[in-house]
């Protein structure tokens, strides 16, 4: 799922919302629109970065499942 490239939707298990990219910020109220859909970029020594793909600017990086950057 989190092979370099791919497009991936991350949906709470809990809300079953999932996680967008909206206004600036990363909130966890999106549907599965273009907000939603974050493009994977494999960096290396377990880090993830996630791209928005409705805001390429806005990034998400992930560490051995723990947030390490949002912006």
């Amino acid at each position: 799922m989190f092979a370099h490239g791919n497009v991936v939707i991350l949906e709470s298990h809990a809300s079953g919302k999932t996680l967008r990219s909206y206004h600036g910020t990363a909130e966890g109220i999106g549907g599965r629109g273009i907000h939603a859909q974050w493009k994977v970029n494999v960096r290396g020594f377990g880090v993830i970065a996630l791209q928005n793909q409705h805001t390429p600017s806005h990034w998400l990086a992930i560490r051995d499942g723990a947030t390490i950057a949002n912006v």
